[in-house]
């Protein structure tokens, strides 16, 4: 009789094939978004998940190697529209699969506007002589709309106009004879005012 042989098995591992799966729980399609948002996903494999890319628009934003795998975006760095998400998602064998695009839709409230109007007196020409009813014109700026511009006669307020180009006038015979100073204050829609330089004119209505 033959003794007993013995023998060690060690067939190596079956190659893994299979594709993991992903989907997109978080945004939703077609929310709106605004400042800084999370992305949050669901996924499955047969051995285990070992990386999820994002991408916005066919572009990469990001990658992440750590369960679960969340991705913060930054809405406050994207124009407003609409976005296409996509999720890939890696095995350790390096198959990967595709989450179905979800949509989004970068909806930032406008940044404040701090930004001072720019103004200037265009007309009369600064130490000129004027008289009689005289028109006083400027040229202006805002990144946004300018509200309307004050006229100041030797710092006290004289009139206001809130229609383009707000053209001024200013009946010089309500003056003395003699230099006056003219200043203009223009104030946009976020009530943010500048301030223009001061311009002397010489008033002569008089022998």
């Amino acid at each position: 009789i033959s003794a007993a042989a013995s023998v060690t098995v060690n067939n190596a591992p079956a190659s893994d094939a299979h594709t993991p799966k992903i989907r997109i729980a978080y945004r939703i399609s077609g929310s709106a978004v605004s400042v800084s948002n999370q992305v949050s996903f669901s996924y499955a494999d047969n051995v285990a998940v070992t990386a999820v890319d994002l991408y916005v628009n066919g572009q990469l934003h990001g990658k992440n190697t750590q369960a679960p795998f969340a991705f913060t975006l930054d809405t406050a760095k994207i124009p407003n529209g609409s976005y296409s998400l996509v999720a890939h998602a890696s095995d350790a064998a390096g198959n990967q699969g595709i989450s179905a695009a979800a949509s989004v839709t970068v909806n930032n409230a406008p940044a404040a506007d701090t930004q001072k109007p720019v103004i200037s007196i265009a007309s009369p020409a600064a130490g000129s002589t004027v008289s009689g009813v005289l028109s006083i014109s400027f040229n202006f700026a805002d990144i946004a709309t300018i509200k309307y511009v004050d006229l100041f006669v030797n710092g006290i307020p004289y009139n206001r106009k809130s229609t383009a180009p707000f053209t001024h006038t200013l009946n010089t015979g309500l003056l003395p004879d003699g230099d006056h100073t003219l200043t203009a204050h223009a104030v946009d829609a976020a009530n943010n005012r500048s301030v223009s330089a001061n311009l002397i004119v010489k008033v002569k209505n008089r022998l």
